[in-house]
């Protein structure tokens, strides 16, 4: 833990170097049968910019589930070969449930609806280990209020629309990821972080901007001027931070993990925004309503914050 702490706080042209050297090692390893997995996020645009300066000849590979609304465009201009998922979003989330409120935590709430296993369910609801020792890998008190529900919420989304298809395609062609994920993005990157480090030979994977932040995607993309996906916006100074100035994050419309965390106005009420159709189709109409259900349940706001619908009547009122 001290050794990432330290390595996030390096300076810049440090962590390129560093980063750089992780590719090198990466695409040795494997004699060069290496691709860049692309979702036109702001972070994998970075990590595509230093894997190119080096290689410029690794292939870009997209898998489009359709449901990246925000960066597909973007994604498939940039993409050398672009992939498809078996089946739709809407199909995953009839069969094992929604996604929310995060990987882990959809994970631990699924098994304690559904495990035949009475110790399962009670380490995961207490995290209570059989020699009475304690893990924090539990549900979470906040999301409790879920299990007693009659709403279905899981992690299998993201295998079924994206990993599944870069499995198939490793399969075929023999070639392992680059992927821009970071340990600062959530428990589950940190602790692969923690635990491998960049590169995961077991798993043939490399996450080269693993020691990075979020002020340093930022920072990178102002002083290299890429092309970004313009869902985020400009990049702008707030203080002494940079931030965008329309989304934070990207990804797959209508899911839910991580909007807990999001400020005002978070994914959801901006879509209402721009998108009212979509909004109500997904909040209330797709799996009985699902996703609008566990929101109000777990009491996080979904539709649009009062300051934006006083805009939007004074718009009204001035067209007039």
């Amino acid at each position: 833990m001290w050794q990432l702490t330290q390595r996030q706080g390096l300076p810049m042209n440090i962590k390129i170097q560093l980063t750089k050297r992780k590719i090198e090692s990466f695409y040795n390893a494997f004699d060069g049968q290496v691709y860049i997995s692309y979702s036109g996020g702001k972070d994998s645009e970075v990590m595509m910019h230093l894997v190119k300066s080096l290689y410029p000849d690794v292939k870009v590979v997209f898998v489009d589930t359709g449901t990246e609304i925000d960066t597909r465009e973007h994604a498939i201009k940039k993409a050398d070969i672009v992939l498809k998922p078996k089946i739709s979003m809407l199909q995953v989330w009839e069969k094992y449930g929604i996604p929310f409120p995060s990987k882990q935590q959809a994970n631990f709430i699924h098994k304690v609806k559904h495990t035949k296993s009475d110790y399962l369910r009670n380490r995961l609801m207490t995290g209570i280990m059989k020699d009475g020792s304690k893990t924090m890998f539990k549900v979470s008190e906040k999301w409790k209020c879920i299990i007693d529900s009659d709403i279905e919420v899981s992690d299998r989304c993201c295998y079924y629309l994206k990993k599944e298809p870069f499995i198939r395609y490793k399969k075929q062609t023999g070639e392992v990821p680059f992927i821009g994920t970071m340990a600062s993005d959530g428990m589950e990157r940190k602790k692969e972080y923690l635990q491998n480090g960049c590169i995961n030979f077991t798993k043939e994977v490399c996450h080269p901007l693993g020691f990075w932040t979020e002020q340093d995607i930022l920072k990178y993309i102002k002083e290299f001027n890429l092309d970004y996906c313009k869902a985020y916006g400009d990049i702008i100074k707030q203080g002494k931070l940079l931030k965008t100035t329309k989304a934070n994050r990207t990804g797959c419309m209508g899911c839910g993990f991580g909007i807990n965390l999001e400020e005002e106005p978070n994914r959801f009420q901006r879509m209402e925004e721009d998108n009212p159709r979509l909004h109500n189709i997904i909040l209330h109409k797709w799996c009985n309503g699902a996703m609008g259900k566990v929101l109000d349940l777990c009491n996080i706001n979904y539709n649009k914050p009062e300051f934006i619908q006083c805009t939007l009547i004074e718009k009204e009122q001035t067209k007039s």
